[in-house]
């Protein structure tokens, strides 16, 4: 039996919920940039940089997979955004948003 026939619906509604979340991260950081008055250049050269991270499967598929995966979680972020607000420093927090 395969895992996706074994999970049936269930597969559905955790791709759905993934989705929701994140939109609402989406909408979240849309909100904090527009009340904090970031600039939206940065915004849009921020967004592309999680795709960007595919070059690193220029040097195999393992350091490949490492980046992308580095790249594509809310650690980092969360991380920046803790260490931002601690030091106060506005260009980091618009970084990690």
């Amino acid at each position: 039996m395969s895992v996706l026939a074994w999970c049936g619906g269930d597969l559905i509604v955790n791709r759905n919920l993934v989705r929701l979340e994140g939109l609402a991260v989406f909408l979240l950081i849309l909100f904090f940039y527009q009340e904090n008055q970031f600039s939206w250049f940065t915004f849009t050269l921020l967004l592309l940089f999680p795709d960007i991270s595919m070059m690193g499967y220029i040097r195999g598929t393992s350091v490949g997979a490492l980046v992308y995966n580095f790249f594509h979680t809310y650690s980092v972020p969360i991380f920046l955004m803790i260490l931002a607000l601690t030091l106060q420093f506005d260009p980091l927090l618009m970084i990690a948003f």
